[in-house]
């Protein structure tokens, strides 16, 4: 194998990993004209909590700036958390967390979508007389709730966010508890849009 190929297969997972890195932190503006505003949206995914067997699945958390033409902002979060089906309704209320110190949101909860989606496994085999039939061996049901939540953060939150090293969202759901965590480069990304 020559040199050039052969560092270039070295390198190749770092590129790859440099444009996700890239993908995952990207900051949507627009300048909306019909209201004279700029709209920052930052998205995030968390597939993980801190506690163990909880009936999380997946968080969409998407951070929302908008600022007006005198330079004034608001920010607003978007959550869409998914729960297993059997789970407890999600509570309105939430916390969070910056490096320690709670802070207690409200958020305004929509009615939750119930989602099922079937999976087959299938099998060919072969007939009496040699034609092959395609015939389901298994399947599969899941099904679980789509939950959306909206708050927003008012300027001591923001300020707070700032300079914070870890930023925990603590979310309820009957007995379950469910924080996800924000730091390193997830939460200096976010830094860079307050």
């Amino acid at each position: 194998m020559s040199p050039v190929p052969a560092l270039l297969f070295l390198f190749l997972p770092f590129l790859a990993g440099g444009c996700l890195l890239i993908r995952m932190s990207r900051t949507f503006t627009e300048e909306d004209q019909a209201t004279a505003t700029v709209r920052t949206r930052k998205i995030y995914q968390f597939e993980n909590v801190l506690e163990r067997k909880t009936p999380f699945i997946h968080l969409k958390k998407t951070f929302y700036k908008v600022q007006d033409s005198s330079g004034n902002s608001t920010f607003y979060v978007y959550d869409v958390l998914t729960l297993d089906h059997g789970s407890f309704d999600i509570e309105e209320k939430l916390f969070m967390i910056i490096d320690g110190k709670s802070f207690a949101l409200k958020g305004e909860l929509q009615v939750p979508e119930n989602f099922i989606a079937t999976s087959t496994d299938t099998e060919t085999i072969m007939t009496a007389d040699s034609s092959e039939v395609e015939v389901v061996t298994d399947y599969s049901r899941n099904q679980w709730k789509h939950y959306r939540m909206h708050y927003s953060l008012d300027p001591v939150i923001l300020e707070q966010i700032k300079n914070a090293r870890e930023v925990l969202f603590r979310y309820y759901a009957g007995p379950d508890m469910m924080t996800v965590r924000m730091r390193g480069h997830r939460l200096r990304s976010l830094q860079k849009i307050l």
